[in-house]
């Protein structure tokens, strides 16, 4: 079958990586000494987000979500490549869960202020900003089925602008053919049904990501 959708490789690529804090290289030459990246432990800028599934194809099991915070004054504070004289790239996905409200809503709490600037590699203050925060469902869970995977940016989350994304059913739970590891495809939908061809409009779910402010 003629796969529907194209997914962008290098956004696949960071997202499939939201899943653990860390230290990502701009460069695959060498990797960066790892640093020990600091979380606050107790955040303020709170923003809760309801994810709503509209007309799914079946039941969803969603993993754990993630944020993506990147340092935007690098090249003065971070790690510098000297095969470059790039600095390195750094970013931390810290997780959160997604608590269960119906079988079709879920809601979240993610933090804007969870990183801690500071001085990690003895050359200036490094400044985190957050970036994104995403979700990802599969069927049951396994490795072999489709993990849709919408996401809404900072800037839509501190605006209070829910996002929503479209989806082709005929990916769950599995679309084939698997890639050659056998674990199935990431598909972070599109924020218009014009992105589909036109057979398969009426073939699609939504899942709708909307925040909401917290008080500290």
């Amino acid at each position: 079958m003629t796969r529907p959708l194209w997914y962008a490789t290098t956004f696949a690529l960071l997202l499939s990586a939201c899943h653990n804090s860390g230290i990502f290289p701009m460069s695959n030459e060498e990797e960066t000494p790892a640093i020990s990246i600091k979380e606050r432990p107790h955040p303020r800028q709170a923003h809760r987000i309801v994810m709503t599934i509209h007309d799914a194809p079946g039941p969803f099991v969603p993993d754990p979500g993630s944020t993506q915070h990147d340092i935007v004054n690098l090249q003065e504070c971070g790690e510098i490549n000297p095969n470059t004289g790039m600095a390195y790239h750094i970013n931390a996905h810290p997780r959160f869960v997604w608590k269960k409200i119906s079988d079709s809503e879920y809601e979240g709490t993610v933090y804007a202020d969870q990183m801690v600037d500071e001085d990690y590699y003895g050359r200036g203050v490094c400044r985190w900003k957050f970036t994104f925060a995403n979700a990802s469902l599969s069927a049951t869970g396994h490795e072999r089925e489709t993990r849709f995977q919408p996401s809404i940016t900072a800037e839509e989350i501190t605006a209070g602008q829910a996002v929503t994304l479209y989806f082709w059913k005929g990916g769950y739970p599995v679309d084939t053919p698997l890639p050659s590891n056998g674990k199935g495809f990431a598909d972070f939908g599109y924020k218009s049904p014009e992105k589909f061809k036109a057979e398969l409009r009426d073939q699609l779910f939504s899942i709708t990501l909307t925040p909401k402010a917290m008080q500290p």
